[in-house]
């Protein structure tokens, strides 16, 4: 039945997941969005090296920034955030509406394998603006561990969400099916 003058049609949803993996040089290079309204992600990537990626303030409107991480190329030995993340985060928390920083991870075929959200709640947002960031940076420093074992891993992650917790933040760690996080990084199970 065809639409009737005037009268918009509706766009299938495409998910974050589904943009992300279409992105061009997905397998490249770094990518930046950032995300207002349910739905919107708008693509904020101003220079983009396959270790890095610069982005754009910010809108008013956005609530949380989502970039990529490619775990196979140089440099990328984690799929948590970074440090420069983490300050990347801290600066936009002082001044905009950004709350939750997400890392999609990526792999060589350009899939999203996992991400990494971290979310500061209004008492992580007081400490930033009381220029206390001592938690929040030290989040990259807890993903080093030496023992690869599952139990040195998961003690890890355990430290390192309680420390979070207790200054506001909240960690969430997700896998993709036939994925598990392990060493800060997800791998084929």
């Amino acid at each position: 039945m065809p639409a009737r003058k005037g009268k918009l049609l509706k766009q299938p949803a495409i998910s974050a997941k589904e943009r992300i993996e279409k992105s061009e040089d997905v397998t490249q290079t770094e990518n930046a969005w950032s995300r207002g309204k349910p739905g919107e992600l708008r693509p904020t990537a101003t220079k983009r090296t396959a270790i890095s990626v610069h982005m754009e303030s910010p809108k008013k409107s956005d609530i949380s920034t989502i970039h990529t991480h490619l775990i196979e190329k140089a440099g990328h030995g984690y799929s948590a955030p970074s440090i420069g993340d983490m300050l990347s985060f801290i600066a936009e928390i002082k001044k905009s509406n950004i709350r939750t920083l997400h890392v999609a991870t990526i792999n060589a075929k350009g899939e999203m394998i996992g991400y990494v959200s971290l979310h500061a709640t209004p008492h992580a947002v007081e400490l930033i603006i009381k220029k206390s960031y001592e938690p929040v940076l030290s989040l990259p420093g807890m993903f080093k561990v030496n023992d690869s074992t599952p139990d040195a891993n998961r003690a890890a992650l355990r430290r390192a969400k309680e420390a979070l917790e207790k200054d506001g933040y909240s960690l969430h760690i997700k896998p993709m099916p036939g994925y598990e996080f392990k060493n800060w990084k997800f791998v084929k199970k």
